[in-house]
């Protein structure tokens, strides 16, 4: 009988020793598995060469940090805000300050700007014409639909004394509704700027950014004019953006290292000269 007891007690405190082992190894793999996803930061960068060659020097700099960048390229200017608001994503890079401060205001969504990577400097082209001498009176025009862009566009226009604009508007905020005066009753059509490639034939000026130029897409395109005063673009600063939860992660300072260093400087400065760092 004590025999019997004896062995007994003994399955009992092998089959609960085999219990809490395997607790404790499934403890130590979830462990792992959550140190892992710790160290990974998901981005959603567009889908262009500027952006592209960036993000691959990027993903080597995190990596020597001790972190992987798991990105995913789209070409799209909506979806990205969307995912990292629904926290598909950490952040994402393909916006400038004032683009994502409108999206904020029409979407009713509260995301933020973390650190500064570049101007991409706009300008306005043309396939048909090679100076702004040659634009006469109904010439048409294509500008940027989106409002954060759109009196960036009337902004080089006016500059060019091509038409006015009512005092005090803001570039972040002009329309075709705050123009005063257009003597060459210049006529505009407002386009999705990633449409440019397909209208530039048919307007005689375009608004494009020097990264869509830089596709090979339109380098059949004349630069008329390029933007100069930096103070007056300074609102088309590019940033990544993120959650507003997530503003002290310090997977940020990770991204802020990695975009920010002389390789993806010396990157930019060899194939996109005209971009404004902003570091």
């Amino acid at each position: 009988m004590k025999k019997s007891l004896l062995l007994l007690t003994l399955i009992i405190a092998l089959i609960l020793g085999a219990c809490s082992s395997g607790k404790n190894n499934a403890g130590t793999s979830n462990n792992h598995q959550s140190s892992k996803k710790d160290k990974t930061i998901s981005l959603i960068v567009f889908d262009n060469p500027a952006y592209v060659e960036a993000t691959k020097i990027a993903i080597q700099q995190a990596a020597k940090l001790g972190y992987q960048l798991d990105v995913k390229y789209m070409n799209d200017i909506i979806q990205p805000n969307e995912a990292v608001n629904a926290k598909e994503a950490f952040g994402n890079w393909f916006q400038h300050k004032a683009y994502l401060e409108q999206y904020n205001l029409d979407h009713h969504t509260d995301l933020v700007r973390t650190f500064d990577i570049y101007i991409d400097v706009a300008g306005l082209y043309s396939t048909k014409h090679d100076s702004i001498d040659d634009i006469k009176k109904n010439a048409v025009v294509a500008i940027p639909v989106d409002p954060s862009n759109n009196g960036r566009a009337l902004f080089m226009l006016e500059d060019l004394g091509l038409i006015k604009l009512k005092k005090g508007v803001k570039v972040t905020e002009a329309s075709l509704l705050d123009i005063k005066e257009n003597p060459l009753h210049l006529r505009f059509k407002e386009v999705d700027q990633l449409m440019l490639s397909r209208t530039i034939d048919d307007v005689d000026l375009a608004f494009a950014f020097a990264s869509t130029l830089s596709t090979g897409k339109l380098d059949r395109a004349k630069q008329i004019v390029v933007e100069k005063n930096t103070k007056e673009i300074a609102p088309y600063m590019e940033t990544i953006a993120v959650q507003k939860d997530s503003v002290n992660d310090p997977k940020i300072e990770i991204l802020r290292k990695a975009f920010q260093n002389d390789k993806v400087k010396k990157a930019f400065e060899k194939n996109f000269p005209n971009v404004i760092l902003g570091w």
